[in-house]
């Protein structure tokens, strides 16, 4: 969060209890995820990355699908310009319901909304300065 922020476009597409958010990550972007209540399907679609979970890295290169367990946050690093697409089962009909019944969001993210500087992100800027 002490970095520029990249807005990632979202498509949305819900149908009988599943909901799928499709995005493109230009290469050399790094997307920090937020924690999911539920089990989930990652799709990517095209392109190349590098996905980091619980301390582990899994390079994955299109096509490909895997799975991420509820409670895990995702670090992925894009090599390549690529579209990935989350599939998560909730009943929610918009965007907005679906993050709040699917996503958990961590406080130094809450407060970086707030315009509020956590004692991490003070702690990463001082390290950088």
């Amino acid at each position: 969060l002490t970095q520029e922020q990249v807005e990632i476009p979202l498509e949305h597409v819900f149908v009988e209890g599943m909901y799928m958010r499709q995005g493109k990550m230009l290469a050399g972007t790094v997307l920090v995820g937020h924690e999911h209540r539920k089990d989930h399907l990652n799709v990517l679609l095209t392109g190349r990355i590098s996905v980091v979970t619980d301390g582990v890295v899994q390079h994955v290169k299109a096509p490909c699908v895997f799975v991420s367990r509820k409670g895990v946050k995702k670090i992925i690093y894009a090599h390549e310009d690529s579209i990935m697409a989350n599939v998560l089962a909730t009943e929610a009909t918009t965007p907005e319901d679906a993050e709040a019944d699917l996503v958990i969001k961590s406080a130094t993210f809450e407060l970086h909304q707030q315009g509020i500087k956590s004692d991490m992100a003070l702690l990463a800027q001082a390290l950088m300065e």
